[in-house]
């Protein structure tokens, strides 16, 4: 969503007229649902999506947290044709979460306070791009529209391609216009989703939850642009293996990328190969034995369409288990995906009552 200035923020200040100090203006930033707590109810209980999920998740921390921004500066035209100017950066003092947090950024050439442009936004980008200098290197010579057309992050994953989301928070990014001489708005939105895990409330008593991880995850992250299925590079695991709390839910934890992918309504192969799985230690409070790890595949539509949006969270709900699962994940993964009987359920993470204005971050 393209964003432009609110008329009623304060005007850009050129310090270099007033005595030679940098340039400097100032960045509202929205993140969608920056508070932590439990879940809260949905107000419209009657959505079609939401018709078995009557709460909607609340971001943690980790979800929450902006530690610094790296701001993409193009020559402003109103269809992206305009050039890669500059890379101006930004870090979050103290570690603050998004709502509390001040970036305190330096503008230099060629980035001028008094001139307009089409900015693209991105946050934790250090954690996600191959160094420093990289985004700027990327971006030389290339319009706005192909920068958001093709540019990736990559997952953090150790030698073994096992992902590891950093403490320093999910990737972000936004999109929106600086106007000459004036302050900017910009809307954060993260670029994975989040899938959750529970117990149907009827089977609370019948059916242990124990962990949780995911499997066929691609390692890029699409930024700003759709993900294709020919993105799709598969990490070995996407870890960590999640621990459910009171043996019923897990919140949080479990993130992978965008993710669209087709073709799975016949090819049985190709669904086990691609399509985006959660691998779940569960079993009934009757069972003793070790052949308790079920696959499940999350949403993959009747045409055979899986489609994860990024800042979306996505709970999958068991309420049966039809027979003896495996007795390790890798041998679930590889299994029969019917033993288990679960519904994927859409939901937002919503912005919470109480956020009456964005946070304010001065750019310096």
């Amino acid at each position: 969503m393209l964003l432009s200035c609110s008329e009623n923020l304060s005007d850009a200040v050129s310090a270099k007229e007033a005595g030679g100090e940098p340039e400097t203006f100032t960045v509202n930033y929205i993140l969608p649902d920056t508070e932590t707590g439990n879940d809260r109810i949905y107000p419209d209980a009657g959505s079609t999506s939401l018709t078995r999920a009557l709460v909607v998740p609340i971001a943690n921390e980790q979800e929450s947290k902006v530690s610094n921004v790296a701001l993409l500066f193009f020559e402003r035209d109103d269809y992206g044709n305009g050039l890669f100017v500059g890379r101006c950066d930004g870090t979050v003092e103290s570690d603050h979460l998004a709502k509390s947090g001040k970036v305190t950024v330096t503008l230099g050439d060629p980035v001028k306070a008094d001139t307009g442009y089409n900015v693209l936004a991105i946050a934790n980008a250090d954690s996600y791009f191959s160094s420093g200098s990289y985004l700027a290197d990327y971006c030389k010579d290339k319009t706005e529209n192909r920068v958001r057309l093709l540019l990736t992050a990559i997952m953090p994953h150790t030698p073994k391609y096992v992902c590891e989301f950093p403490d320093a928070g999910l990737p972000m990014s936004g999109t929106a216009v600086k106007e000459a001489g004036k302050d900017m708005t910009v809307s954060l939105l993260r670029a994975v989703a989040r899938i959750d895990v529970k117990v149907a409330d009827e089977k609370k008593n019948d059916i242990i939850l124990t962990e949780a991880t995911l499997r066929n995850v691609s390692s890029r992250i699409p930024v700003f642009n759709d993900p294709k299925d020919a993105d799709a590079l598969m990490l070995a695991s996407a870890g960590p293996y999640i621990k459910a709390v009171h043996d019923t839910v897990i919140r949080g934890g479990l993130y992978l990328p965008e993710v669209f992918r087709t073709g799975f309504a016949d090819d049985v192969a190709l669904r086990n190969r691609q399509a985006a799985c959660l691998l779940v230690n569960c079993h009934n409070k009757d069972y003793t034995g070790n052949r308790t790890w079920y696959r499940i595949d999350i949403d993959i539509d009747d045409e055979g369409v899986q489609y994860l949006r990024r800042n979306n969270a996505y709970t999958v709900e068991i309420s049966r288990i039809r027979s003896l699962g495996a007795e390790t994940p890798d041998e679930a993964y590889n299994g029969d995906a019917t033993l288990i009987k679960a519904v994927t359920i859409p939901t937002e993470w919503k912005t919470p009552e109480g956020m009456d204005k964005p946070p304010v971050v001065d750019i310096q």
